[in-house]
């Protein structure tokens, strides 16, 4: 059985899609230690 996609609970590399967001983490706290971000809520 291959790989699955996991929107619940614990995953698991080996048999749960995984993706790497380090860089992309990083310039998150980057903007927020700089105080320029903001953010945008849906209406339900």
């Amino acid at each position: 059985m291959g790989k699955v996609f996991n929107t619940d609970g614990y995953c698991d590399p080996e048999i749960n899609y995984m993706v790497n967001l380090t860089e992309r983490l990083e310039e998150i706290r980057a903007m927020v230690d700089a105080e320029k971000y903001f953010v945008i809520n849906r209406a339900f």
